[in-house]
């Protein structure tokens, strides 16, 4: 049996792209999976992950001085509550969609009206996170921004300071 003819797309419109989806505005929904890095992708300034600023290395290598890092870890400790809560928010409106889906027949108005609250509970998260990395961000001197900009330093005998970190 010969396949079928190819489907017709546009030019720059991918198989894994969405209604609207162009070039440089990434794959579609569809072809993100749980647990991918793209899915995962952090919104923002090019900060490391994770608690950065503690790292020995890596803060010498920006020349975060104490105070700093104490501003850092008050400006993670301020937002930390309303991260986990935007983050469990979303858990359970995920978890409620399951049996939404699940029902034969599919109530397609309740599917839809969760689908909605999922997506408006994950841009509350988003939002929480960017609103923190722009916080840490501005809390860095124009010198430090500068470096985490820039390509990092390689060491002729293992990673860049800081470990895994890659840059932006």
């Amino acid at each position: 049996m010969r396949p079928g003819p190819r489907p017709q797309t546009m030019p720059g419109i991918g198989p894994d792209m969405g209604p609207g989806m162009g070039p440089g505005m990434g794959p579609g929904p569809s072809s993100r999976r749980p647990g991918d890095a793209a899915a995962h992708r952090p919104v923002g300034p090019p900060l490391p992950p994770g608690l950065w600023w503690r790292e020995p290395e890596l803060s010498a290598w920006l020349g975060l001085g104490e105070e700093q890092r104490k501003a850092l870890d008050g400006s993670f400790a301020a937002r930390r509550e309303g991260l986990d809560s935007a983050r469990l928010a979303l858990e359970k409106e995920e978890r409620d969609l399951g049996p939404r889906l699940g029902t034969e027949p599919i109530d397609l108005a309740a599917a839809l009206a969760q689908v909605e609250r999922v997506a408006r509970a994950r841009t509350a998260l988003e939002r929480a996170l960017l609103e923190m990395r722009l916080e840490l961000w501005q809390r860095l001197e124009p010198g430090q921004r500068e470096r985490l900009l820039a390509p990092p330093p390689r060491r002729p005998d293992g990673p860049p300071p800081g470990g895994a970190f890659t840059g932006p």
